[in-house]
């Protein structure tokens, strides 16, 4: 038998933040502005990835893990959150067209769709 579950609230985290991002391409896309649009997406995928990443990493449940390796993983998971997050932020400004403030609108509102995320599902149970 596996000691191993993958944690369900990883999962509705990340489709909530992918939808949040696709719900603001597509209104930046209503909106007429198509160069906003794929910024947006842009900053979207900028928030979504690192924390796919880290979930990838930390969302399975191990009950195998001590506290001191469940308390390394979360802290490794989180420098590489941060680089994974710098590097993604360096290639989204070598892409042509890309708009700094749709960028950021697109990055800031799927972190945001992460913490309303949290307390929607919190509400829920």
């Amino acid at each position: 038998m596996s000691h191993r579950r993958f944690f369900p609230i990883v999962r509705w985290i990340l489709g909530a933040q992918a939808l949040g991002v696709l719900l603001m391409v597509a209104l930046s896309l209503l909106l007429k502005e198509p160069g906003s649009s794929l910024s947006v997406l842009f900053g979207g995928i900028v928030a979504i990835v690192p924390n796919l990443v880290f979930s990838l990493g930390i969302g399975v449940r191990d009950d195998r893990r001590s506290a001191r390796q469940v308390t390394r993983l979360l802290y490794g998971g989180e420098m590489l959150k941060l680089v994974l997050t710098a590097a993604l932020f360096a290639l989204a400004f070598h892409v042509p067209g890309i708009q700094l403030i749709p960028l950021m609108v697109g990055f800031v509102g799927a972190l945001t769709v992460f913490w309303v995320a949290l307390l929607v599902r919190g509400s829920l149970t």
